[in-house]
């Protein structure tokens, strides 16, 4: 019944012509205003909140300053101010709008409803950057009016932009947006290395709870479904966390960590689970008829993936081993990841974790075996998320280290607020049906709006030296030199 409503719902048309984006926030303080809203307020309310707010505040600032003297009022005789900007968009109702409708020809337009003081300040910060970027080319056009309760800011660089008489209202939604990242990552190519499709969403409040519903254009057709291999023997209760998922092969062929593993046929579906309590007990399951063949040629990818590295790496203190059914990677702190080959039920499967998985509890609830009953589900994930919370972090920080990224500091603003947050987050439940070959319905009901994996890999964004980049690399090591006759460090192992 709620893949139906899901379906009717959500228009599956495609995006307007020419749009690359349109977002449509209610304002802050409208959020917090609707009944529907305690949840999402015991998360993003605080001193820990705050504290992070104002800082990521202060870096967009400074960023948007130094972009808009830069590329939109290059000729600008003082200093842009946009901090208090930024966060009247925190707070009011605002609409941003983006189209290209032709090569080079770009519109950009920003709504804000705000009150007489504000919007005068509006007008007297944004006013020289009209005046700069009309200055830069003959083609440039731009205009900042008031009308009512709104302040719009245009800007076109082909022809005279059309100011809007109105902003058409949410109904009762706290946001909707419609992006193309396809065309916005004209502007940002990193977005391309996550190969987004055309994406509609809305966001809204419904029995205390956060609620996200929407649609994907894909640009390439699912591959047909195939009917689900659940991997029965394998999955026990309680787990934190459980996701499925279906129609896969696709997306794993476009991925180069995996052509480099020369798989084929390659897996259609996947299944992992978390334990609780215990950091690094999260497993996966892959359907794969073939799945001792498969095991040399992983062992042959990540053998060469680590002899690639540069002389005095970390990684040549890692080491891939093969045991029967097994092909394991030893060397690394605390973990022991490894692939293995398994049948159960009759099917054969790859299954991979970070610790040896010991068959306990009690088998699968029913409930799950329900919800992938739902017709044309292809993805689904539900979790305690303040239970996956305890538990995640200890991986995701160990896979930063191995991969030698900047770890997320506990003691950082993003860091205090994830800590803070924890207790409130109850269960989330994400599901995703496929309306047609190319078009996908999903949903979301969750009282932080996001997982737990979502928010820790949000607060290292937020956390990046370079945000809103997203440049998570660690510094190189700094190399003191070693005193004469000192020995060489050896590698530590803890799994020789």
């Amino acid at each position: 019944m709620g893949a139906v409503w899901l379906a009717a719902s959500v228009s599956a048309s495609p995006l307007e012509t020419g749009l690359v984006a349109r977002i449509h926030f209610a304002g802050g303080d409208t959020v917090a205003a609707d009944p529907n809203a305690a949840s999402l307020k015991a998360v993003w309310s605080g001193p820990e909140a705050q504290a992070l707010r104002v800082q990521t505040v202060d870096k967009l600032s400074r960023f948007l300053d130094g972009w808009l003297g830069q590329q939109v009022a290059p000729h600008l005789a003082v200093p842009l101010q946009t901090h208090a900007l930024l966060f009247d968009l925190t707070q009011a109702e605002w609409q941003l709008e983006v189209h290209q409708a032709a090569a080079g020809a770009v519109q950009f337009s920003l709504a804000v409803r705000l009150d007489n003081s504000r919007a005068q300040a509006w007008q007297t910060a944004l006013n020289p950057v009209v005046a700069g970027w009309k200055q830069t080319s003959p083609a440039h056009h731009g205009q900042l009016q008031r009308k009512g309760d709104w302040v719009f800011l245009t800007l076109d660089n082909a022809t005279v932009p059309a100011v809007p008489a109105t902003v058409a209202g949410l109904n009762h939604q706290w946001l909707s947006a419609e992006v193309d990242w396809t065309r916005l990552a004209v502007w940002f190519p990193a977005v391309r290395t996550f190969d987004l499709p055309q994406t509609r969403l809305q966001v809204t409040g419904r029995n205390g709870n956060f609620e996200t519903t929407g649609n994907l254009s894909l640009a390439q057709p699912l591959p047909s479904l195939p009917n689900w291999q659940f991997p029965t023997n394998l999955v026990h209760w309680p787990f934190v966390s459980f996701t499925a998922a279906r129609g896969i092969a696709n997306w794993l062929h476009d991925q180069p960590w995996v052509n480099s593993m020369d798989l084929n046929p390659l897996p259609n579906q996947v299944f992992t689970w978390v334990e609780p309590q215990i950091p690094f007990l999260a497993f996966a399951a892959l359907p794969l008829a073939n799945a001792d063949a498969a095991l040399p040629k992983i062992h042959d990818a990540l053998a060469a993936r680590l002899q690639a590295e540069p002389v005095g790496s970390a990684y040549h203190g890692f080491s891939v081993t093969t045991e029967p059914n097994k092909v394991a990677l030893v060397g690394l702190p605390l973990i022991a990841p490894y692939v293995e080959a398994r049948q159960v039920g009759g099917a054969n499967f790859l299954v991979s974790g970070f610790l040896p998985a010991t068959p306990r509890g009690k088998p699968a609830p029913k409930e799950i075996y329900n919800r992938l009953n739902t017709p044309n589900l292809i993805y689904f994930h539900w979790e305690v998320t303040a239970e996956r919370q305890k538990v995640f972090p200890g991986l995701y920080q160990l896979g930063l280290v191995v991969t030698r990224h900047r770890q997320l500091e506990a003691t950082s603003a993003a860091g205090r607020w994830l800590a803070h947050l924890a207790p409130e987050l109850g269960p989330t439940v994400t599901t995703a049906t496929e309306i047609s070959p190319t078009e996908v319905a999903f949903e979301r009901h969750a009282p932080g709006g996001l997982t737990a994996v979502e928010l820790v890999a949000l607060c290292s964004w937020l956390e990046a030296p370079n945000f809103p980049g997203c440049d998570l690399h660690a510094p190189p090591p700094r190399h003191r030199p070693r005193p004469a006759g000192a020995a060489a460090p050896q590698p530590f192992t803890l799994h020789p």
